[in-house]
């Protein structure tokens, strides 16, 4: 199976904490499951290359090309990936949470098993002064993606997301106009017309709670 995950990030130093980055990129590293490839864009005013920075010492492949929002950039790496490139498999990244170290081996069981996506559940992380509190974890497995859709909630933590090529080809791309919303709203569209989605009931995700996440911003 050809797998990778996808780092994509924006003037990022301005954003989040270096010590933010290496905690996240030491937990993809070190990952039990290790066949993979990493594929990076910076789309932004900066030249960060976070092979460099960090000695990534992994298959990397790196793109310098400016966008206009992460939507975009989303769309060009998993078109390049799974159009061009042909990957099975592509792991979605976000930089300053962090994982669980066997996060991509269940991902890559479950998706065995015929699933188009998956995802897990997640534990909300907050660090004050270096210290790290957690709580949760948020037990999204624990319902039906009908009864979650219809409370409103995004049943699939976008951060620990694991594509499938078949899932993008038949159901991509995000459409950037949907921001803030463009995560769920290709979740539901993909539910209704067949897609199976899945959620591991086991916190693979630490979900890094701070002041200039996306989620927040949007």
């Amino acid at each position: 199976m050809k797998t990778c995950c996808i780092l994509y990030h924006s003037n990022i130093f301005s954003i989040y904490k270096k010590e933010w980055i290496q905690k996240c990129l030491d937990t993809i590293i070190n990952q039990t499951y290790t066949n993979f490839d990493i594929f990076e864009l910076n789309y932004g005013d900066d030249d960060s290359n976070l092979k460099e920075i960090f000695n990534l010492n992994k298959d990397h492949f790196f793109f310098k090309i400016k966008m206009n929002n992460h939507a975009e950039a989303m769309n060009y790496l998993l078109d390049l990936i799974f159009k061009e490139r042909n990957y099975d498999v592509c792991f979605n990244i976000n930089l300053d949470d962090f994982y669980s170290l066997n996060r991509f081996q269940q991902q890559i069981e479950i998706l065995k098993g015929g699933i188009d996506i998956v995802s897990s559940e997640y534990v909300f992380t907050k660090e004050t002064n270096g210290v790290y509190s957690f709580s949760g974890p948020v037990g999204l497995g624990n319902y039906d993606l009908e009864t979650l859709f219809r409370m409103d909630i995004t049943p699939l933590a976008h951060p620990c997301v694991a594509y499938t090529q078949k899932f993008w080809l038949n159901y991509g791309p995000y459409i950037p106009q949907e921001i803030p919303r463009e995560d769920k709203n290709l979740w539901i569209r993909s539910y209704q017309n067949g897609a199976k989605l899945y959620i591991i009931k086991e916190p693979l995700l630490f979900y890094r709670i701070h002041d200039k996440q996306v989620s927040k911003t949007n």
